[in-house]
């Protein structure tokens, strides 16, 4: 099992958060690599242009050249900040773009992931890939892709080449839950989920989208072995029996 973590902005907003996540992976001690966009500095970065940060479909608006530019450039800085925090703590972490060779690709069919064995040969190692959602440009350079599609596809080639990858997102508040108690074998769909419990909705929407299987968990969930969530289902699919 290898778990594709992903890291929202609100999370990665929290200058007191890295420290402790990267003790909480290192403690995890089960094949993972995360996934993160570029966190509220590409936002403040454009706001010190001029411009209102809006998003859309769960990614920064980035409409010239020198904007898309500022986002890359956030993402990397958050990307070596990321792995450095980890290395810090013990964890042999890689800075990776979601790009690189050929990883994940976006296209107006949406996000994929292809020639993921590289990748899940780095987990084997125990390494821990940490990868920035950058992907090709259509016009030139790269620009920010949905950082859950990311995380799904990726979790999905990886499933799909014979490895069991599951996406796990962080809440910041339990989630509803009528029967007491919460476990990987307890389901929610979509639309039951603790209202604020996910700061990135559209992230987790977008996984669910490409077919990865997602759970959520809190931050405390980390540290629990084996590392449990609550499966989260999009309205209408079966839930497992």
């Amino acid at each position: 099992m290898i778990y594709v973590l992903y890291l929202d902005r609100y999370h990665l907003g929290d200058p007191l958060f890295l420290n402790g996540f990267a003790r909480d992976v290192q403690a995890l001690g089960a094949p993972c690599l995360i996934v993160h966009g570029a966190g509220e500095a590409a936002e403040r970065m454009l706001e010190a242009r001029g411009q209102i940060a809006r998003w859309e479909d769960g990614v920064l608006v980035a409409e010239t050249p020198e904007d898309r530019a500022l986002v890359a450039r956030a993402a990397r800085d958050l990307n070596r900040q990321v792995a450095h925090t980890l290395n810090d703590a013990g964890v042999a972490a890689i800075p990776l773009e979601a790009g690189g060779r050929g990883l994940v690709r976006q296209d107006e069919s949406g996000v994929r992931a292809e020639n993921a064995g590289w990748l899940g040969d780095l987990v084997a190692q125990r390494a821990v890939p940490v990868i920035a959602t950058l992907v090709a440009a259509d016009e030139g350079g790269v620009r920010e892709a949905n950082g859950g599609g990311v995380a799904g596809a990726i979790a999905k080639e990886l499933a799909a080449n014979g490895t069991e990858a599951v996406v796990m997102f962080l809440s910041t508040k339990p989630l509803d839950d009528s029967k007491g108690g919460v476990s990987v074998e307890r389901e929610l769909v979509l639309a039951d989920l603790t209202p604020g419990a996910l700061p990135e909705p559209e992230a987790l929407h977008a996984a669910l989208a490409v077919g990865a299987d997602v759970r959520v968990v809190q931050r405390s969930g980390l540290r629990k072995s084996p590392l449990r969530g609550v499966r989260v289902v999009g309205q209408g699919a079966e839930k497992s029996p």
